[in-house]
């Protein structure tokens, strides 16, 4: 696998891109479209996510009351898509031919984060029919409280996204993957101030490659 194109990018709450005009809702759609990633992990609400999606090339996969929209291009082959009330939003699929989970979260508290270290054991348990060798979890998550995954279970951080303090972290990926290129989208967020997060990008690819 090689030449995995990822970003997140956290929309912050409703009100706060929906009080910008709507030249500033097309920055967004603007950014996304240019950058052409492969899949793109968002974090909002669903009615930001339909007005997106309106103006968007992409197939959305809309969380269960998560708050979290993961979309594909086609170059993914969709196995399977999976919420965990409150938590995430689990996509399996394939690229090049690897199957790959791709956990999108929004946990901006602690408060449901043992349901997420459950949702990751289910993927990281080499004796659970569901385990992944390549899984990449982007979003907002406690970093304090998800620490352990990255000595545990094979983890590590890609880059942190955040503006005002690092309780969160915008991407990690297992082992079995490397990362060529990161790029931090400093000047769109500090601009436009949606979110408390810098849209992030890397590329990814198969350390066996």
């Amino acid at each position: 696998m090689t030449n995995l194109e990822i970003m997140n990018f956290d929309l912050g709450k409703k009100y706060n891109l929906f009080h910008h005009s709507n030249k500033d809702i097309n920055k967004v759609i603007d950014l996304i479209s240019f950058e052409d990633c492969d899949v793109v992990f968002l974090q909002g609400t669903n009615a930001l996510f339909k007005e997106l999606g309106d103006n968007l090339d992409y197939t959305f996969y809309v969380g269960n009351r998560t708050n979290t929209a993961t979309l594909v291009k086609p170059s993914i082959e969709v196995i399977s898509d999976t919420s965990y009330y409150g938590v995430s939003d689990v996509m399996i699929g394939s690229y090049e031919g690897e199957k790959i989970a791709f956990i999108n979260t929004n946990l901006k508290t602690g408060y449901a984060v043992n349901d997420l270290v459950k949702a990751l054991d289910k993927y990281t348990d080499l004796r659970n029919s569901s385990y992944m060798e390549n899984i990449i979890l982007a979003g907002n998550f406690p970093k304090e409280q998800i620490e352990s995954y990255y000595h545990y279970n094979c983890f590590y951080d890609v880059i942190s996204n955040m503006k005002s303090d690092d309780s969160n972290r915008g991407i990690i990926v297992t082992k079995s993957l490397k990362v060529d290129e990161t790029y931090s989208f400093y000047g769109f967020m500090d601009t436009y101030s949606m979110s408390d997060s810098y849209p992030v990008k890397a590329l990814i690819k198969s350390k066996c490659k």
